[in-house]
């Protein structure tokens, strides 16, 4: 199977946890970060098809196999220095010295996570690709929002615990695989329908709870303007049928319009945004070879 391909190169780095690799070390360095309930073996059909890269994707906090204490904070900060321990490791266990800094990549939640990073770590990061990211809330009203949605959420997965605390994730993965953000993903195959229900099952629901709480788009700030000010490439990626994501790729490009509107050149920054035809939420799930194909051409456009 394609996934085997990654996990056979799975490692255990201290302070990181389980990382997915392919790839030479010394090749251009690509980290990729999965969504909420997924895990970094998620990307194999995307990392086997960045032939010549280092590709590194980890199992963030609180899912896969990288150790979860019911006392860790999931909190974005965790996850931004989860990241930045991993870039580290990376260029101390590059004997070549040509790992100096990350194209990184992120769904979802890891693109949230991916943005975070690279506005607090700009020196590290060589591009950005960013595959349907929440950037924060705009304003008080939003964030109050997305806050009540997240709390609904919540209460979903507190009553899958309370309904059969032997198999607690059953009824909120029937609750979260009917949101309208996930419609798509019922055209699947049968098959990859099968493996991404029981990669989200095999997830701790004290680890979710505690990343829903602690984690959510509720606690970000609005990323935009940062994102705009990089001066890095930027990639957006997005499925046509997602309208909510859509509608946050158009609103990053007026907010760039407007912060550059006075100046003819971004440095050596610049944003792209990708609509990927009659797919939804999770780009790389539903057209693997597309994503992947836009995602090398990007990357050989920034080298």
């Amino acid at each position: 199977m394609i996934q085997d391909i990654v996990e056979n190169h799975a490692i255990d780095i201290d302070g990181v946890g389980r990382v997915h690799a392919c790839g030479k070390p010394g090749n251009p360095l690509v980290i990729l970060l999965h969504g909420f309930m997924q895990t970094g073996a998620s990307w194999a059909q995307i990392a086997q098809q960045l032939e010549g890269y280092h590709v590194l994707a980890p199992d963030l906090l609180g899912h896969g196999k990288t150790p979860f204490s019911r006392e860790d904070e999931l909190s974005l900060e965790a996850y931004v220095e989860q990241v930045n321990t991993l870039v580290a490791w990376a260029r101390k266990n590059d004997l070549t010295g040509r790992t100096q800094s990350v194209s990184l990549v992120g769904y979802s939640l890891g693109g949230r996570i991916a943005a975070l990073y690279a506005s607090r770590y700009p020196e590290n990061v060589s591009a950005l690709i960013l595959e349907s990211a929440g950037l924060g809330p705009k304003n008080d009203d939003a964030r109050a929002a997305r806050a009540e949605k997240t709390a609904r959420m919540i209460a979903e997965l507190d009553r899958s615990i309370a309904l059969d605390p032997t198999h607690s994730l059953a009824a909120f993965l029937d609750y979260w695989e009917a949101l309208p953000l996930f419609a798509t993903q019922a055209e699947l195959p049968e098959a990859t329908r099968s493996r991404v229900r029981e990669e989200r099952a095999a997830n701790d629901p004290l680890a979710l709870r505690a990343n829903l709480s602690d984690a959510g788009q509720h606690k970000m700030d609005d990323l935009r303007p940062a994102l705009a000010h990089l001066n890095k490439p930027l990639l957006y990626i997005v499925g046509e049928r997602d309208v909510a994501y859509t509608e946050i790729a158009r609103d990053l490009m007026r907010t760039w319009a407007d912060e550059h509107k006075d100046s003819l050149l971004c440095g050596t920054g610049f944003l792209q945004i990708e609509v990927m035809r009659d797919v939804g939420h999770n780009t790389h799930l539903e057209a693997p070879d597309q994503f992947a194909q836009v995602v090398r051409a990007f990357l050989m456009r920034t080298a």
